[in-house]
């Protein structure tokens, strides 16, 4: 008798698990929020990566300019 019940109830809590994950899993993908984050997130991630490579980009040509400002300081201020 109770290697019956054992296994069905093994069976049923293993069912209600599935059912839960399964609700679960669908509700994360029909919820919009979470793509409106993963959407910030993109955005965010490409507004980084665009200024990454304009400070790089334009790095030797500020680093000149000061270097030259120092310079013209150094030569007014002895």
């Amino acid at each position: 008798m109770i290697t019956k019940t054992v296994p069905d109830t093994i069976i049923r809590l293993e069912t209600q698990m599935i059912q839960r994950l399964s609700r679960t899993w669908t509700s994360f993908l029909r919820d919009e929020e979470a793509a409106t984050a993963v959407e910030y997130a993109l955005l965010i991630a490409m507004i980084a990566i665009f200024s990454i490579s304009a400070i790089l980009q334009t790095g030797d040509v500020q680093k000149a300019l000061w270097f030259d400002t120092a310079d013209e300081i150094q030569v007014i201020v002895p």
